[in-house]
């Protein structure tokens, strides 16, 4: 019975596949439009519930998903397919992260928001289940290069346009600029995109800018000189949104990445000086064009910034003020702006009441001169609650408080925090005050388990007659797994840790579905048969 059942689930599935494929096409597009257009469905005293185009495509996935998912179940019941397969071993490791925070909820004080969140983790394992079993393993053709470079392409466009029409004046209500996007806060506008805040919009760049740097360096065989021309061009472009974005979040991660990037063909790269040079050149020039863009919208912008004054300011808050170029002279007062310089910016952006009380409602003077140490206080102040709670006792060290309910338990252990919709912004304290040790270490070593799985399966290198002795075994054992790092594994790794340090910023799953989404589809922008795994 089960077997024909079996049968029947995986002849669904293979009739599905098409539509899979189409999926996973579109994903990358809609990746970008990681909050507008929004459905605002409810609100409550410790969360806003509201529905996005990339949540909807993961539910859709998910019910997609549901034939192989039930197909393996049949499977494990069966034994079909034995167990040493590592096909079958892959799912069923990953499949404990799930079940565990699923299991959270028994304790969650906040089980509406634990049973939302525990059902966007189980429709994201389902969707790398159906990826892994019916695009990877079946070597399915997924050719993802142009969905992934026009969204990332249509994205920078539209924070551009934000930035410009917001520098004349147009209200930000109106061009979906979050509160504290606008010129009011630093006298040029940082746009946020089709995300909830510019952290978002600015972590979404992160992989087609790695990408567009790996075919900058590393040009396609038989690549034209306007094919190249236009990967560099594009290459520009989207760094140059990066830094006008103005996240330190996701513009900290991107230096990171580069760093790992800029080692490894230094000593890698045949040609050192042109790789270096190409390297700063994509980093340094796209920067210093948008600070001088920043320095020209607050000169051009409604507010009583000058030139000077923004590239000033620009300067101090990425460089958490350590280099502060004195503030000229204001502009004279223009006329009032269309919005309330006291608005409060948001996330990014954070104001104490004194600078509030300071500003009346017809200034045109920006609400910041530099660096706000207000905004890294909160998350360090946050991170430090979470860390205070997570160790307060054993039970919830070792289990965690429930998911989705770091709000709820952070405002129960401090209520001078004022309300149970501050979260600590960070997901690795996030994940820990939920779900506690257990938690953190099934995801470790689930990760480590998976990772293990794919490359222990490779073929050895055949050594020489003459590496017969122990040392030479060993020496050119550790070269051929140096000489295994290719530079696309190497970029895909950079993407990877730029993702792990991002999440030290923020925390939440569905503004960020992109950091667990993107990763499994990078390799098929390297290899369209998969030869990068």
């Amino acid at each position: 019975m089960l077997d024909n059942l079996q049968n029947k689930l995986e002849n669904l599935n293979q009739k599905l596949l098409p539509l899979h494929r189409r999926f996973f096409w579109i994903l990358p597009i809609i990746l970008f439009f990681s909050y507008y257009p929004v459905i605002p469905l409810f609100s409550t005293e410790s969360s806003n519930y509201e529905f996005s185009l990339p949540l909807l495509w993961l539910l859709l996935m998910g019910i997609l998903s549901l034939p192989i998912f039930l197909a393996d179940l049949c499977n494990l019941i069966t034994k079909k397919t034995p167990l040493t397969k590592v096909s079958v071993q892959i799912p069923l490791i990953l499949s404990s992260i799930p079940l565990y925070f699923s299991l959270t909820l028994l304790w969650s004080p906040n089980k509406l928001r634990g049973f939302m969140t525990a059902g966007i983790i189980w429709c994201l394992y389902l969707s790398l289940l159906t990826f892994y079993k019916n695009i990877i393993l079946k070597r399915t053709p997924l050719l993802l290069e142009n969905p992934f470079l026009l969204g990332a392409t249509l994205s920078a466009s539209f924070c551009w346009l934000q930035a410009i029409l917001n520098t004349f004046n147009i209200p930000g209500d109106k061009i979906f600029l979050c509160l504290g996007c606008t010129n009011l806060s630093f006298g040029f506008p940082h746009p946020n995109g089709f995300a909830i805040e510019p952290q978002f919009m600015g972590n979404l760049l992160l992989a087609p800018a790695i990408f567009l740097i790996f075919r900058v360096i590393h040009p396609k065989n038989n690549q034209t000189r306007k094919a190249k021309i236009r990967y560099l061009a594009l290459a520009s472009y989207i760094i140059s949104t990066l830094f006008l974005i103005f996240s330190r979040g996701a513009t900290y991660s991107f230096f990171l990445a580069i760093a790992v990037i800029f080692l490894y063909e230094i000593f890698y790269a045949k040609k050192k000086l042109l790789v270096a040079s190409k390297i700063v050149s994509l980093i340094l020039f796209p920067l210093i064009f948008v600070t001088l863009t920043q320095g020209l919208m607050s000169e051009l912008g409604p507010t009583s910034d000058t030139f000077m004054g923004g590239v000033s300011r620009s300067i101090s808050q990425m460089t958490l003020g350590r280099i502060k170029i004195p503030l000229p002279k204001a502009k004279s007062p223009s006329a009032t702006s269309n919005e309330s310089s006291s608005l409060a910016p948001n996330d990014n952006v954070s104001t104490n009441s004194s600078t509030n009380s300071s500003t009346n409602s017809t200034s045109t003077t920006p609400l910041f001169d530099g660096y706000i140490t207000e905004s890294t206080d909160i998350r360090v102040k946050l991170s430090k609650m979470g860390l205070k709670l997570a160790l307060s006792r054993p039970g919830q060290f070792f289990f965690g408080s429930g998911l989705g309910s770091s709000g709820v338990a952070l405002y129960q252990a401090f209520p001078e925090l004022g309300s149970t919709k501050e979260i600590t912004q960070n997901e690795y304290i996030a994940i820990l005050v939920e779900t506690g040790f257990i938690g953190i270490l099934i995801i470790f070593c689930s990760g480590t388990c998976v990772f293990y799985l794919c490359y222990s399966h490779k073929k050895p290198v055949k050594l020489s007659f003459k590496q017969s002795s122990k040392q030479s075994m060993k020496k050119s054992n550790f070269s051929s797994l140096i000489s295994s790092i290719t530079p696309a594994k190497l970029y895909f790794a950079s993407l990877i840790l730029a993702y792990a340090a991002s999440v030290c910023f923020f925390s939440g799953l569905p503004n960020a579905l992109h950091i667990y989404l993107v990763p499994i589809l990078y390799p098929t922008l390297f290899a369209k048969n998969f030869e990068f795994l």
